[in-house]
């Protein structure tokens, strides 16, 4: 099992209505306002590892809702295009890792089939899973 440190983006969380529109300076999350959005729910920026001041990590986040997820191919375009711009604004290397973010109470076995191209350059990454904790488990 790899381990990995799940960065938390500024608090608060920007609604975007066209991509073309986000500030990639921004390290809070932006959440689509489509419902439809394909392939995730929200995406962060983060610095890379210390080291390597100018490289950034963009997260791509997908919450579970049902033991089997799957996302069209159309989300890879929106991910390409926000790796480009901020490589672009940081002159850096940027990475994309995948966040499946699952809530405990659901089955413990999952599936997130990621569509045909997730191999291809600029949109490859690892991803991790991050379960989350109801708050009510510990009151």
């Amino acid at each position: 099992m790899v381990e990995c440190v799940f960065p938390l983006p500024d608090s608060g969380a920007i609604i975007y209505k066209n991509i073309e529109d986000v500030d990639v300076a921004s390290a809070r999350y932006h959440v689509p306002a489509a419902t439809d959005n394909p392939l995730f729910d929200a995406f962060f920026i983060s610095r890379g590892k210390s080291g390597k001041a100018k490289a950034r990590t963009l997260w791509i986040c997908r919450m579970i809702t049902a033991k089997r997820r799957e996302g069209p191919r159309g989300g890879y375009s929106l991910i390409s295009q926000l790796r480009r711009r901020i490589a672009g604004r940081f002159k850096c290397k940027v990475e994309v890792k995948y966040a499946l973010v699952m809530p405990l109470s659901l089955p413990r076995e999952y599936h997130w089939d990621l569509p045909v191209g997730w191999s291809e350059p600029g949109v490859k990454g690892d991803v991790y899973c991050l379960p989350l904790v109801p708050a009510s488990w510990f009151f």
